[in-house]
């Protein structure tokens, strides 16, 4: 009688239990948690890795400051340059690997996910949907939203304005002087140069994200491109701008020297 009332109280707690399912979603969750623990196990040999040319790149900035010779410094930038790279490539395959944890471990819902994120270790990158990976990968976004931002639409207006400028000179030389063409040319010459600019400035930032990773050097590094890029439209349209008056002196400075020699 004992056994038969041990029995029926396990067949029921059985019946009550949340977490049996049918052959299909326990396929799906052995699934999940196999693909899991191989992505874990790449990500684990990734981070490895980077930590490794990490490594490498602190000990050759450190003797970039020891040697003197040119061409010790020239082959050590070489060498930089190379891990940097492999650094860019490592940083995308982790950020690849992660989004595709995140995917897999979602094809689960409540317990059962988090039964096989605790035992994979995995709490840290895919646990709450606003942490981790997503809040880096959202934060990433909107560093880049925020550069681009200041410094692609700073640039390209800026830019824009003196290739108009430039446009205007260039079109009244040609003999154009009716109103509505030349704001029609210089218009379009503006728009062409805004867009070109913006799409230059944009693949400097994402280059510059994916090489620094860091945004205070990343700012660095545009403040620097971008200021170098205005100043040469700057310089291009003072020089037609003083095309004339340039042309009026090196004539005065030739009739000078012709005299001299009469």
């Amino acid at each position: 009688m004992l056994f038969f009332g041990i029995l029926l109280f396990f067949l029921q707690d059985t019946e009550a239990y949340h977490f049996t399912h049918g052959c299909y979603v326990q396929k799906r969750i052995e699934q999940v948690a196999s693909r899991t623990k191989v992505l874990n196990f790449q990500l684990h040999k990734t981070k490895k890795v980077e930590r490794r040319i990490l490594r490498n790149l602190d000990q050759i900035y450190a003797d970039l400051k020891t040697v003197t010779s040119r061409e010790d410094k020239a082959y050590l930038a070489q060498q930089v340059d190379a891990l940097q790279k492999q650094l860019q490539k490592t940083r995308l395959t982790k950020r690849t690997i992660l989004r595709k944890m995140r995917n897999v471990t979602d094809n689960l819902s409540g317990a059962e996910r988090e039964k096989i994120v605790r035992q994979n270790r995995l709490e840290h990158y895919v646990t709450h949907h606003k942490t981790n990976i997503y809040s880096e990968f959202e934060g990433a976004q909107n560093n880049l939203l925020r550069l681009e931002n200041i410094y692609a639409v700073r640039a390209a207006k800026k830019i824009s304005t003196y290739y108009a400028k430039i446009a205007y000179k260039n079109y009244r030389l040609r003999g154009i002087t009716k109103s509505k063409k030349l704001k029609k040319l210089i218009r379009k010459t503006a728009k062409k140069t805004f867009l070109a600019v913006y799409k230059k400035a944009t693949k400097i930032i994402e280059k510059e994200t994916l090489r620094l990773g860091d945004v205070t050097l990343v700012e660095n590094v545009l403040k620097r491109k971008i200021e170098r890029m205005i100043q040469n439209a700057k310089f291009k349209y003072q020089v037609i701008k003083h095309k004339k008056s340039i042309t009026k002196l090196i004539g005065k400075e030739l009739a000078y020297r012709a005299a001299r020699h009469i």
